[in-house]
């Protein structure tokens, strides 16, 4: 009479065997990316000065986190720099924004575990407990001029635009170095005018000039002083004391072809 499987398929519902679609694997955790820390003040009144019925710090992170010591880490280096000005007798914590958590897998081998802090977290401890503007990095922008090719940002700021993926590894619109170009280890903060000794450049006895010229033309296009004409012939020369030397000579506009050429120190290689 039949018997056994009964003609039946070792699935359910449309009887295919595969059990129907697969389901979708689950949504990453969320974490957390800004907190607010509330906390009310148990006076009205210190010394006759009013005092606000509440006070509250916001924390940011750069990317989103679930590590509970590192959010209590933070916390504190920023509660380390506030002055209560009355006691408080009740606080309240609550995530203003989340995402999605996005994480390595994880080695079940101890010795392959990552020690410490990662860069995010070491920026933003760093930076709660000096101040923002203390830790900086470098910043690339879209000029050729050796002293307006970066800028100092907020370090935690510019972190963050990476974790967000608004700004690439090397920021949009930014220049290639040249192609042969041999940039200095160190600029300095303005141009040294050197002496000039027979259409020579001195810097501490006679420059051998090494390589170049390396020609620049930019700033035309701007108004204001940091914005100035850049017309430029850069070298590199060989000092008896100094070592390499980074220099450049200016190119005179037509109106100032007879008046003295100038030569300038702009950058020392270590």
């Amino acid at each position: 009479m039949g018997g056994g499987w009964g003609g039946r398929g070792w699935g359910g519902a449309g009887g295919g065997g595969g059990g129907g679609a697969p389901r979708p694997p689950p949504p990453p955790p969320p974490g957390a990316l800004a907190l607010e820390l509330v906390w009310s003040l148990d006076a009205r009144r210190v010394n006759g000065v009013a005092v606000p019925a509440e006070e509250q710090l916001v924390i940011r992170t750069a990317e989103p986190t679930q590590d509970m010591a590192h959010l209590g880490r933070l916390m504190a280096e920023h509660l380390a720099r506030i002055t209560l000005p009355a006691p408080v007798h009740s606080l309240r914590l609550r995530s203003l924004e989340t995402a999605s958590l996005v994480t390595a897998s994880a080695s079940l081998l101890p010795a392959e575990r990552t020690p410490g802090d990662s860069l995010n977290q070491l920026v933003e401890r760093l930076s709660a407990r000096l101040g923002a503007q203390q830790v900086v990095c470098l910043q690339p922008l879209a000029d050729h001029r050796p002293e307006q090719m970066q800028s100092r940002v907020a370090a935690q700021d510019a972190l963050k635009k990476v974790a967000n993926r608004l700004d690439p590894t090397r920021a949009a619109g930014t220049n290639n170095l040249q192609e042969g170009a041999l940039y200095p280890t160190w600029l300095l903060r303005e141009p040294l005018r050197l002496a000039v000794q027979g259409e020579r450049p001195q810097h501490g006895g006679p420059l051998r000039l090494l390589a170049g010229p390396q020609r620049l033309e930019a700033g035309w296009w701007g108004s204001d002083a940091a914005s100035s004409a850049a017309l430029r012939d850069y070298f590199i020369a060989q000092s008896e004391q100094a070592g390499l030397l980074w220099i450049y000579r200016e190119r005179l506009a037509p109106a100032r072809a007879r008046a003295e050429v100038r030569w300038f120190l702009h950058g020392i290689y270590a």
